[in-house]
């Protein structure tokens, strides 16, 4: 079940990549739907969390320590890399920045190895090694594709910098994984722990734009230039992080994290139908999805 969820995690987050784009596309370029995102996935996951206190009989066992965790989590990955990543999507296609934040693995397996000392079997080496292999291919072959979707040779200064946030967000967002992974080994409540991630990166936001005194007007802004992809993909976001935490709570952080990079491939098979002439399908993107379906099954057999 860990495996499936973690599957399911770079599913929704790949949805989540089209739907932005296509919001950010539609606001002509006007917002980047960071805290609309935000705003509906602490409604969504505090939804999801009372429905499960419920289905639990109201029992909950509360942890300082472990909620401490999951907020310098949510700090890490729903602040600082979650923006990032969004100006990488606003910058480049969907599918680069997509290709880029997914090596947020590397980091995620070197925290576990040195500070959860995760253990790793042969079985599962392999099938690391060959997903970390077709997350590195298929990196490749995506800003080959969109280089030429966009019949251009060179790169102006906003891609750069649209590189260069998608890496911040890919070693954020692996710091965030450990960081969680730490919370979970102390708490069995990984709805919990999404929630709390959210909650603290919701009022970080709320506090920093009122000091600022520009709260009010970030509000209005996005109120008049909300639109139902952004809305979309807050859907898709929001079930991202419950997916990952349930995973984590059930394999190794790092098994998690590098089924999860099935992101990119899902992201260009969805950009041909929702960003036509963006994105090509080709043998790679095939060959990519059967070569981590044999790196999944090699982790499956040691778990």
């Amino acid at each position: 079940m860990g495996i499936l969820f973690a599957l399911l995690t770079g599913v929704t987050t790949a949805f989540f990549n089209i739907f932005i784009k296509k919001g950010m596309d539609q606001s002509q370029g006007k917002s980047i739907g960071f805290v609309i995102t935000i705003f509906v996935n602490v409604v969504i996951h505090s939804l999801i969390f009372i429905v499960v206190i419920m289905l639990n009989g109201f029992t909950f066992q509360f942890n300082w320590t472990a909620t401490v965790w999951f907020m310098v989590g949510g700090i890490f990955s729903t602040i600082i890399g979650r923006y990032a990543l969004l100006s990488a999507i606003q910058s480049i296609h969907p599918s680069r920045a997509s290709a880029l934040k997914n090596i947020t693995p590397v980091f995620t397996v070197l925290y576990a190895l040195l500070i959860l000392q995760e253990d790793f079997s042969l079985l599962s080496i392999i099938g690391l090694l060959i997903l970390f292999v077709v997350i590195f291919m298929q990196g490749v072959f995506s800003f080959r594709q969109s280089r030429l979707a966009l019949h251009k040779d060179k790169y102006d200064k906003s891609e750069w910098r649209g590189y260069l946030m998608g890496v911040i967000a890919a070693f954020i967002f692996g710091l965030g994984q450990g960081v969680r992974k730490q919370g979970l080994l102390i708490s069995s409540e990984p709805i919990y722990g999404a929630l709390i991630g959210l909650l603290i990166a919701f009022i970080v936001i709320v506090l920093y734009q009122g000091f600022k005194g520009s709260l009010k007007t970030i509000i209005l802004e996005n109120y008049r230039i909300i639109n139902i992809n952004f809305i979309l993909a807050s859907v898709f976001l929001s079930f991202g992080p419950v997916f990952f935490f349930i995973a984590a709570s059930l394999i190794q952080v790092s098994y998690v994290s590098v089924i999860a990079a099935v992101e990119p491939l899902i992201t260009i098979l969805l950009s041909i139908f929702f960003l036509k002439g963006r994105e090509k399908l080709t043998p790679s993107v095939w060959i990519g999805a059967f070569l981590i379906l044999v790196g999944i099954t090699f982790i499956s057999l040691d778990n």
